[in-house]
């Protein structure tokens, strides 16, 4: 990864002409557009390409990734144009409010799971009536979701005028100008090099991909959160993600007007991946052992304070969860069956469809026992029911059904390596993780004995039935291991780390007032 990454500096130095680098000609409003998609450069390309420099096979799954980029960006990109000059007369007239007395801390979210994180904080936030909260969505966040839990919030689509569509037209028509120049420049294309061998013919899609369409859609964010912070001087500004963008832009323009910035740690950090590198001035982490992966990843140990994770608040205590009875009776079980939950996963690890066959057949081979399977949000059902259709089994696919009141009710959880994993243990279920990558496990369930661990499709079946038929010694000797695993993964299990969070913000606040 630090290979991959002093590649991605590298190339921001190279010459476009004896006047200026490529970083140096990809600044606007005071940020380095190749800084920004930095991550994305390596999690998306780079690092597959280095991987294996001869296989095609990463290409392709990127350039399916850039139809759909695409495809968001110019439906994004006609929204923006079809914005009434009346809104952006509103939106003057609120730059003109006073200041308020109360803090105003305004949250960048563009997933589900940012308003499943940030939800329970802004409870703890609004208790001493001091806090004004205002969300700006970005992408897919559940409108309904925040309607129904009551928080307000503003579309960054909303702060679009006629000034601000000007500067996204001179910007990108500049950005276009930079891309016609250095595309044609011989010298510039065989700079693009690893290890003596140049990578032009494998990246050039890729770059091309960023120049035409991904830096237009980062200098209209850019553009927007600039009038949104200016238009709502807000105090404080929280984004749950400041590794990608809308966050990372949002931070760092905050950060350049002196505005305390937060990010808060969503999901389970593991390598190779990680939340890094952290621009917010402070991250709020989970636990101990995603402090120590950030610190091994060169983050500064006095940014990270360990606070739990809120979106777990209530599950410790059980709270609102549907008990057995009535989730079973929600996907037509009977109460005797013994439920497997499989939860999958979106990313390059998920070897579901592959997994499918073996495991089905050993379901089937298991008296009274049923697989219930959850896809992930990012990948759908469709592939699974159309897979399930070719033969008789003992299977459904979840729709509609919280994840939460699933797991509770499950006899076994299985996954990938995702979050899932943690919140089964959290609920003690008997846990297996799957991965047929023949790479390390990125979380270590297994390792930890928190989990049996599933590397060959040859182990699914001796792995279920020993997670179905486990004595009560070992039974014990796991809870023990979930007690450690939880404490060193979430800190304290006491329903208390949006307080914590919220806390922490408050005493940003009072600490930029003072100074």
């Amino acid at each position: 990864m630090k290979e991959t990454r002093s590649l991605i500096h590298d190339w921001y130095k190279i010459r476009l002409d004896d006047q200026s680098s490529l970083g140096d000609s990809l600044i606007f409003c005071g940020l380095s557009l190749w800084d920004l998609v930095e991550w994305e450069i390596q999690y998306d390309f780079i690092d597959g390409i280095i991987e294996n420099m001869e296989s095609g096979r990463q290409r392709i799954s990127i350039r399916k990734k850039l139809r759909s980029i695409l495809a968001r960006y110019y439906v994004n990109l006609k929204a923006i144009h079809l914005k009434r000059h009346a809104q952006s007369l509103n939106l003057v007239t609120d730059l003109e409010k006073e200041v308020s007395d109360h803090r105003k801390i305004l949250i960048i979210t563009y997933v589900q799971n940012h308003i499943d994180t940030i939800a329970p904080v802004i409870e703890e936030l609004e208790k001493d009536k001091k806090s004004e909260i205002l969300i700006i969505a970005f992408g897919v966040t559940d409108q309904k979701q925040l309607q129904s839990k009551r928080i307000p919030y503003k579309f960054y689509k909303d702060y679009v005028d006629r000034k601000t569509r000007a500067r996204i037209k001179d910007n990108v028509n500049q950005l276009s100008k930079t891309w016609h120049k250095a595309s044609k420049n011989r010298d510039f294309r065989n700079s693009f090099t690893y290890k003596n061998m140049s990578l032009w013919g494998m990246i050039e899609t890729d770059l091309t991909f960023l120049f035409r369409y991904r830096f237009r859609d980062i200098i209209s964010q850019i553009e927007i959160i600039n009038s949104i912070l200016t238009i709502e001087k807000p105090d404080v500004v929280i984004a749950l993600n400041d590794v990608i963008m809308p966050g990372r832009a949002a931070v760092k323009l905050a950060n350049s007007r002196s505005i305390p910035t937060l990010t808060i740690q969503h999901g389970i950090i593991a390598l190779p991946f990680g939340y890094t590198p952290v621009s917010a001035q402070k991250m709020a982490v989970w636990g101990e052992a995603s402090q120590k992966l950030l610190v091994g990843m060169g983050e500064n140990p006095a940014k990270l304070f360990v606070t739990g994770a809120p979106q777990y608040d209530d599950l410790f205590k059980h709270k609102d969860l549907k008990n057995r009875q009535a989730v079973f009776q929600d996907i037509d079980l009977d109460l005797s069956t013994k439920m497997i939950l499989l939860a999958t996963d979106c990313t390059e690890l998920n070897k579901t469809p592959q997994l499918l066959p073996c495991l089905l057949n050993t379901i089937d081979s298991i008296d009274n026992c049923c697989l219930v399977i959850k896809p992930h949000p990012g990948e759908g059902r469709k592939k699974y029911e159309r897979f399930i259709k070719k033969g008789k089994h003992n299977v459904i696919v979840s729709q509609g059904i919280d994840m939460f009141d699933l797991l509770n009710a499950s006899d076994a959880v299985i996954t990938i390596q995702s979050t899932v994993g943690l919140e089964a243990i959290i609920l003690d279920k008997p846990l297996i993780t799957i991965n047929l990558t023949g790479k390390p496990d990125n979380v270590s369930y297994a390792e930890s004995e928190v989990a049996i661990g599933v590397h060959n499709e040859a182990e699914i079946n001796s792995a279920l039935r020993k997670t179905l038929n486990i004595d009560k010694i070992t039974e014990e000797t796991v809870s023990q291991c979930r007690e450690k695993f939880l404490s060193a993964q979430l800190y304290r299990t006491d329903g208390c780390a949006a307080r914590r969070i919220a806390d922490l913000v408050k005493n940003m606040f009072e600490k930029n007032r003072r100074s």
